[in-house]
C-alpha cells in the first residue's frame, strides 16, 4: 500500500475518527496525562516543545497541550489536519497547538526541532517495509536536537502475532451525528507479518443504520525490529515501557539523539 492510499484512508476517516472512542474528550485528557507523566519521569516536563509527527485529528496533540506542552502537530492527511483545527474549538488552552501537513516519507519543506518528537497510536504500522520505516525514523530525527527525546507508541505485536486476532470489539459512541458503532476486521497475510484492516463505521439514522467501510494495510512490527531500526539511524538509549509501568494503553519506546 502506497502513502497515497494511506492518505486517502485518513482523509475519508477524519470526520468520523472521534467515533472510535466512547468519549473522545475524556480519552484526550487521559492519554495526555499518561504520556506527560512518563515524559516528566524521563526528564521532559511540561513547558517543553513537542512535535507530534503523526497527529491525525489531534488526540494526543490536544492531550499534551492540556498538560502544558507547546505542541505542533503534523500529519500526511490534509483532511485530518483540517478536522484537528475544527476540534481545537472544543478546548480552552493556555496555548493552542499549531498544525501542518507533513509526510514522513518525503523530505520536509521545513525543519523545526523540538524537545520531544512523538508518533503515537500505532501510526508507524503504516510503514510496511524496513526501508520506509528507516526513512520515517530519519525524518523524525531531523526534528530532534542533541538533547531531544523520540517517543513512539504501537500495538503489542509481539503478542498479537502469536494469536492473530481477526476482529476488534465494537465501540459505541454518541456524536453530533447520533449513535455510532465502529469495529475492525483483520485479515492476516499467510506469509508476511502484515494484515488488512477494514474499519466499519455504522451510524444510526431515522431510516435505519448507515454503514460504510474503509480499508488499509498495517505491518506488525515487533519490538526488536523497532529497536534495530532506531539504532540503525543513530538513535541511542532505546527503552521500552509496557502499559503496566507507563499507564498508557500501548507499549511505548523512547530513544535519544
Amino acid at each position: 500500500m502506497t502513502q497515497q492510499n494511506v492518505t486517502k484512508f485518513y482523509d475519508a476517516f477524519a470526520s468520523d475518527y472521534t467515533a472510535i472512542f466512547a468519549d473522545w474528550m475524556a480519552s484526550v485528557t487521559r492519554q495526555g496525562k499518561n504520556l506527560a507523566d512518563l515524559l516528566t519521569q524521563i526528564g521532559y516536563a511540561p513547558g517543553r516543545s513537542l512535535r507530534d509527527v503523526t497527529c491525525g485529528v489531534g488526540t494526543q496533540t490536544f492531550g499534551l497541550a492540556q498538560q502544558g506542552y507547546r505542541v505542533h502537530g503534523t500529519d500526511l492527511s490534509p483532511q485530518a489536519i483540517e478536522e484537528a483545527k475544527k476540534l481545537a474549538g472544543r478546548f480552552s488552552l493556555a496555548e493552542q497547538p499549531t498544525f501542518s501537513v507533513m509526510d514522513l516519507l518525503q523530505p520536509p519543506a521545513s525543519v523545526q526541532q523540538a524537545d520531544v518528537v512523538l508518533s503515537a497510536d500505532n501510526s508507524i504500522a503504516h510503514f510496511l517495509t524496513p526501508q520506509n520505516l528507516q526513512t520515517a525514523f530519519n525524518t523524525m530525527k531531523l526534528h530532534m536536537h542533541d538533547h531531544s527525546l523520540l517517543m513512539l507508541t504501537l500495538r503489542d505485536y509481539d503478542t498479537l502475532l502469536q494469536i492473530k486476532p481477526t476482529s476488534t470489539e465494537p465501540r459505541i459512541s454518541h456524536t453530533e451525528r447520533g449513535k455510532q458503532v465502529t469495529f475492525q476486521t483483520w485479515e492476516w497475510d499467510a506469509v508476511q507479518p502484515v494484515y488488512q484492516v477494514e474499519m466499519f463505521i455504522m451510524t444510526e439514522q431515522e431510516a435505519g443504520w448507515h454503514t460504510r467501510s474503509l480499508k488499509t494495510t498495517l505491518r506488525a512490527w515487533q519490538q526488536a525490529e523497532i529497536s534495530l531500526g532506531l539504532a540503525a539511524v543513530g538513535l541511542k538509549n532505546i527503552t521500552w515501557y509496557p502499559p503496566e509501568t507507563s499507564g498508557y494503553y500501548q507499549p511505548i519506546v523512547t530513544a535519544t539523539y
